[in-house]
């Protein structure tokens, strides 16, 4: 199995992106790779779900703040923006690594030769 490296996950982030070479797309569905591709995705899946649980905290907290008078409207109105900002370019992000999970996923069956 190939070896997980800081540029393995940034192939892996580009092929989500769409932004990957066709033969690093290629290299990324061969029978070598697919476990440590699968890996990669539900970890990049889950940064990704993690990251999103923490910019809702921090509105959350925000929202308290203004609540008890730590914080003028302003500033919750920057950190809610901030928040919607993220949420709003990760998402396109989070549909790409689900795609990529199926499409992982119907590879790995036809590998086993099964039929999806």
């Amino acid at each position: 199995m190939p070896q997980v490296t800081k540029e393995l996950r940034e192939t892996v982030a580009a092929d989500v992106r769409e932004a990957a070479t066709i033969s690093e797309s290629e290299m990324l569905r061969s029978p070598e790779y697919m476990q440590v591709w699968g890996d990669l995705l539900k970890s990049l899946k889950k940064d990704l779900e993690l990251q999103h649980t923490r910019k809702r905290g921090n509105v959350n907290r925000a929202q308290a703040s203004l609540e008890a008078g730590r914080m003028d409207y302003a500033e919750f109105l920057e950190v809610k923006a901030a928040a919607d900002e993220w949420r709003a370019s990760s998402g396109k992000l989070l549909v790409g690594v689900e795609k990529r999970i199926a499409e992982h996923k119907r590879l790995e069956s036809e590998l086993a030769g099964k039929e999806v």
